[in-house]
């Protein structure tokens, strides 16, 4: 007897666009689907898959569908897709340099796509090589997103999933976990710190948003924590790292994946 076996496939297809109620942005909320094709059926499985498209924009949970009038208003110009500054590549560390290379391998991100999702071990980190030119400076807006899987055990004090600018006041911006447990806002003494438990051993969408003097630190589409920060004061042409602060051993274990 001769078995067929099931095939898989992935595939992103965008589902819609809605304005962000913080900003005069848009963002793009894309659902990824799991395809399974039996022998003589054809199932398919909706992931809770959010791809953001820019560091100006939030993601939305997928719970969240858009009102017939907020699809019948949206234009092209609204659904386009903005060109992140800086968007983490999938099943490669080119454009990056590598600190214990070793420690960085490759697996299925949130979706289950193989080689889109990159862990780091315990001192391995990459240091961004592209230009960073446009990277937000002085107290522009700014955000910073990822998908992560981490346990208690990624980092001691502070692990920086994301983060650029130097470990001064105010210069920085990160996006960081607490004590391996809580996301937070960073900005070195001007932080924006959760109490929502991130590093469980499951994927979540992160993301931090600042504009002016306000900040806001997303779980998984859903506003954890609003705060008043004083005005930040980045660099132009500041260093970006992923896994760690840029200087001491501020190191960040796990996975990451559409990091932006």
């Amino acid at each position: 007897m001769v078995v067929q076996r099931p095939s898989v496939f992935y595939a992103h297809r965008a589902y819609f666009s809605i304005p962000h109620a913080h900003e005069t942005r848009y963002l793009n909320y894309t659902v990824c689907e799991k395809v399974v094709v039996q022998p003589e059926s054809r199932h398919r499985e909706t992931m809770n898959c959010i791809l953001v498209a820019t560091l100006s924009s939030i993601a939305f949970a997928q719970s969240q569908t858009p009102s017939p009038s907020q699809t019948a208003s949206l234009t092209q110009s609204q659904t386009a897709t903005p060109t992140p500054v800086f968007a983490q590549p999938a099943s490669t560390t080119a454009g990056f340099t590598v600190v214990n290379p070793a420690g960085v391998t490759f697996g299925p991100d949130q979706c289950g796509v193989p080689g889109a999702a990159m862990t780091l071990a315990s001192g391995s980190y990459l240091t961004y090589t592209g230009s960073t030119a446009a990277v937000p400076s002085s107290n522009a807006a700014r955000s910073l997103l990822a998908w992560i899987k981490c346990t208690p055990s990624c980092c001691a004090a502070f692990g920086h999933v994301l983060k650029f600018g130097p470990g001064a006041a105010r210069q920085q911006t990160g996006l960081t976990i607490l004590t391996g447990t809580y996301a937070y806002f960073s900005s070195y003494t001007n932080d924006c710190t959760t109490t929502t438990t991130v590093c469980d051993g499951t994927w979540h969408h992160v993301a931090m948003t600042y504009t002016s003097t306000s900040a806001i630190v997303y779980v998984d589409g859903v506003n954890i924590k609003s705060c008043t920060l004083l005005a930040l004061n980045t660099p132009v042409n500041p260093g970006l790292y992923m896994g760690w602060n840029g200087a001491g051993s501020e190191f960040w274990v796990g996975s990451v994946a559409n990091a932006r």
